[in-house]
C-alpha cells in the first residue's frame, strides 16, 4: 500500500490523470494542497510566535520583524527537505520526530507540574479559572486513576 507522500502526488495524480476534465481536477487538486499546506503553517507559526511575545527579551523587538525572523527560520529549516535527500530526511522526520520526542515533552510537563509546581498549587490554579465540577473530576482521575 502507498503511504505518504506517494499516495499525495503519484496515486491521486494517476487517478486524476484518468477522470474527465483532468486538467481541471489537478489544477484544484494541488490548490488544495497548497491551501492546506498555507494553512498549516499559519498555525504552526502561531505556535511559535505566541510564546516568544510572553519572553521580556523578545517582547522589545517589533511584530513585524519577530514575525519575518520566525519565517526565515522556518524556511532555512525546510530548505534541507528540497534537496535530493529531502524525501529521506522527511521520513525520518516523520518516523521518528513526533512519537517518541512528544512523549518525551508530555513526561517532562509532568514531572514539572507534579514535584516542581506542585499539586495542590496546579488545583489551586484549576480552581481559579476552571469551573468546579471540572476540578472534581481531575481530582476523581489523578486519585483513582494510579496504578
Amino acid at each position: 500500500a502507498v503511504e505518504g507522500t506517494g499516495l499525495a502526488f503519484i496515486v491521486y495524480s494517476e487517478a486524476i490523470k484518468n477522470m474527465p476534465l483532468s486538467q481541471l481536477w489537478s489544477v484544484l487538486y494541488f490548490v488544495m494542497l497548497l491551501l492546506l499546506g498555507m494553512g498549516s503553517m499559519l498555525g504552526n507559526i502561531t505556535a511559535i510566535i505566541t510564546p516568544l511575545r510572553d519572553f521580556k527579551v523578545v517582547s522589545c523587538i517589533s511584530d513585524e520583524i519577530l514575525n519575518g525572523v520566525v519565517c526565515l527560520l522556518c524556511l532555512l529549516l525546510g530548505l534541507g527537505f528540497t534537496t535530493s535527500s529531502g524525501n529521506y530526511w522527511f521520513t525520518m522526520f516523520n518516523d521518528y520526530g513526533a512519537t517518541f520526542s512528544l512523549l518525551f515533552i508530555v513526561l517532562i510537563e509532568v514531572i514539572t507540574v507534579s514535584y516542581f509546581y506542585g499539586i495542590r498549587r496546579f488545583v489551586c490554579f484549576f480552581y481559579d479559572n476552571v469551573c468546579f465540577l471540572c476540578i472534581l473530576f481531575c481530582l476523581y482521575c489523578i486519585n483513582y486513576s494510579q496504578l
